[in-house]
């Protein structure tokens, strides 16, 4: 016999229980989509040409490098790139080589 993943609740009360569940899943999902929205209206890099994120080679993205020294949210927006596996861009600060040595460094200490 297996044993439930949830509690075992009769009639009524079940309905509620997964209800609240749902809710309290809504409510974290709600929270993230939040949270990706408001690092990234108060990003420095926002109004700016996204042509300078994105230079043709690492020794070009100084100028991208300099907003992100200014940036409120610049560690924010490093996790996004390492969480979401950036490939291209200057972000957080950080070009695609450097935040895969960052990658390369987490998963040896892990």
């Amino acid at each position: 016999m297996s044993v439930p993943h949830f509690p075992v609740v009769v009639g009524g009360a079940a309905r509620a229980w997964r209800v609240q569940q749902w809710d309290k899943r809504q409510s974290k999902r709600q929270e993230r989509v939040m949270m990706k929205g408001t690092w990234r209206q108060r990003a420095a890099c926002r109004g700016i040409d996204p042509d300078v994120f994105y230079p043709a080679s690492d020794e070009e993205a100084e100028e991208a490098k300099a907003v992100c020294d200014v940036c409120p949210v610049r560690q924010l927006c490093l996790e996004h790139a390492l969480n979401n596996r950036e490939r291209e861009g200057v972000w957080g600060g950080l070009t695609e080589r450097e935040r895969r040595r960052i990658i390369r460094q987490r998963r040896k200490s892990a």
